[in-house]
This record gives structure tokens, C-alpha cells and sequence, in this order.
């Protein structure tokens, strides 16, 4: 399986999504699969760099989603990791470009941080995809807060206790 996570930030930027998504990826090559990890910060050990995904980038500019796009194509799954967050226009253009084209592929979203701010649930709504979390109570809250939305509870990927020193 060709497997593609996105995300806003990758290590060294410290933060428990971004060992995640270093551990689940690393995980995933483990067991055979072919897996990316893409995300907007520069100079990252864990992720290749998309300016489009930096967080620092210009909201009133419009990215070039070019590398983004060619690299969701040609993947068999693209989970986006708090897709809610940050430069959403992006992912909104990233989705409708890749699910409004004949694409074989499957899209996710991977909720890790819950807001308050409609707009970020308005957004998980809108785009009407499966939602992979990881606990009980993200999943009640995502699930009491979207009607009809596919959740998932999956294990939280952290990185093996040798790792951590």
C-alpha cells in the first residue's frame, strides 16, 4: 500500500502529533507498505517540505499545490492530520482537486486536537470523509458533533521506548 501523511509540521517541531505520525509512519515501512510524510516545515528529519503546508505562508497568497497534488495521486491512501487547523483553503483545494478527478485512492482525516470554533467543525463536516481518532472521547465528541460521520478509533502510534532517550 502507498500510504501519504500530511501534516502542518513535522520533528524536530516538538508536539505529540508529529511523534505520531514519525512513529506510525515508520511503523508502516516496518510492515512493508511504501509511505510518505509531508509537511510544512523546513528542514525536517521526519517529513519532506511543502510551502503550501507552512504555516507560516501568506493566507492571502495562493499556493501552488502542484508537488502536493502529484504526490496524493499517486498514493493509495492520504490521511490528513488535523486537517481542521491552520491553512484550511489548502486542503479544501488539495480535496476538491483530487476527489473531483478519477483518483483509486481513499482519503482520511485523522483528528488528534479538539476546538470549540465552529469553523473547524463546519470543515470536518463539509469535506464528509472517515474520521480516524484516538480515544473514546474524541470519537464521542467528533461523533456527537457530526451527524452521520464515519469515526474510527484507532491506537495512538508512539515511538518504542529505546527511542525516546
Amino acid at each position: 500500500m502507498r500510504i501519504l501523511h500530511v501534516h502542518w509540521a513535522a520533528l524536530p517541531a516538538a508536539g505529540g502529533v508529529e511523534t505520531h505520525i514519525d512513529a506510525l509512519a515508520r511503523a508502516q515501512r516496518e510492515a512493508g507498505h511504501d509511505v510518505d510524510v509531508v509537511a510544512g516545515t523546513p528542514g525536517s528529519r521526519a517529513a519532506g517540505y511543502d510551502p503550501a503546508l507552512d504555516i507560516r505562508g501568506d493566507r492571502a497568497a495562493v499556493p501552488d499545490l502542484t508537488e502536493l497534488l502529484a504526490r496524493a495521486r499517486g498514493r493509495d491512501v492520504v490521511q490528513l492530520h488535523n486537517p481542521q487547523w491552520h491553512r484550511p483553503e489548502v486542503l479544501d483545494r488539495l480535496l476538491a482537486e483530487l476527489l473531483g478527478e478519477p483518483w483509486r485512492g481513499a482519503a482520511l482525516l485523522d483528528v488528534h486536537n479538539l476546538s470549540d470554533r465552529p469553523e473547524d467543525w463546519e470543515r470536518l463536516h463539509r469535506w464528509r470523509l472517515p474520521i480516524v481518532v484516538h480515544s473514546e472521547f474524541v470519537a464521542r465528541q467528533v461523533a456527537g458533533r457530526l451527524a452521520g460521520a464515519h469515526v474510527r478509533v484507532l491506537p495512538l502510534a508512539l515511538p518504542r521506548d529505546e527511542e525516546i532517550h
